[in-house]
């Protein structure tokens, strides 16, 4: 990644050439010869596709038990050990409603 060194920032794509904007810099990539195509069908992104669905389920079982919390209780940090934490016990294999409720009762107990 290189940076843009000039006033004005471009964004946008120019050949395999990409422009973009990141915390207010800009910076310049070659594109990527993946495609999503391939990242969705071919066997060696199996794990990565399987990895992206626990992580998108723990944190949608995560933000329902922390949308239930009083509004004292909620801090980011809390969110982020949820979410953690529910990752790691879908891979190990339990189901989804045992581990809403086993985050539920790390957010009762007086640890957390």
């Amino acid at each position: 990644m290189a940076k843009q060194i000039s006033d004005t920032i471009i964004t946008g794509s120019f050949g395999n050439i990409v422009f973009y904007k990141m915390y207010g810099n800009g910076y310049v990539r070659t594109k990527s010869s993946l495609t999503g195509k391939q990242f969705k069908t071919e066997a060696c992104f199996a794990n990565s596709r399987k990895s992206a669905e626990r992580f998108k389920l723990a944190n949608h079982i995560a933000g329902e038990v922390y949308r239930r919390l009083a509004g004292d209780r909620r801090k980011y940090t809390l969110f982020c050990i949820m979410k953690t934490t529910a990752i790691r016990l879908l891979k190990s294999g339990l189901p989804e409603a045992e581990v809403k409720a086993r985050l539920e009762k790390l957010c009762a107990s007086s640890v957390v």
